[in-house]
Formats: structure tokens, C-alpha cells, sequence
């Protein structure tokens, strides 16, 4: 009522959801093994691309958990 010359306090409520995973985006692919001796260009070469592969598939899935939370929420720094 606009003759009281107050706003009334809007009415909050605290909802708790319990967020599910997906398995699949728990797992991520295992960091390569450095390669032995001898150790040649080639193999340095795959390794690199190797670890690329694993920091990429783990830092994909985690947007991806972070997604599901929200927009704008992202795990990490």
C-alpha cells in the first residue's frame, strides 16, 4: 500500500541441489610418461604432444563441470 509509505522486504528462500557429475567427466586422460633413453627428437615431439592432449582433455572437461553449475562459473583459477 502506497499509503504506508514503506516497500515491503522481498521474500528470499535458500534452495540446495545436490549436483550430479557425470562419470565420464571425472576421468581424465593420465599424464604420459617421460620418455627413456635414448632420448631422440621424435620422442620428445610425441611426448609434448601427449601432454598437450592430457592438459586439453582435463581442462575441456572441467568447463564442462563448470557448465553445469552455471554460467560464468568456472573451477580453478
Amino acid at each position: 500500500m502506497t499509503a504506508c509509505g514503506t516497500t515491503p522486504e522481498p521474500i528470499r528462500t535458500t534452495e540446495y541441489i545436490e549436483a550430479t557429475v557425470p562419470g565420464a567427466l571425472t576421468a581424465c586422460k593420465p599424464i604420459p610418461a617421460i620418455p627413456d633413453p635414448p632420448v631422440t627428437d621424435k620422442k620428445v615431439g610425441r611426448y609434448i604432444v601427449d601432454l598437450i592432449d592430457a592438459h586439453d582433455d582435463c581442462y575441456g572437461k572441467n568447463r564442462k563441470i563448470g557448465d553445469l553449475f552455471g554460467p560464468g562459473v568456472r573451477p580453478g583459477p
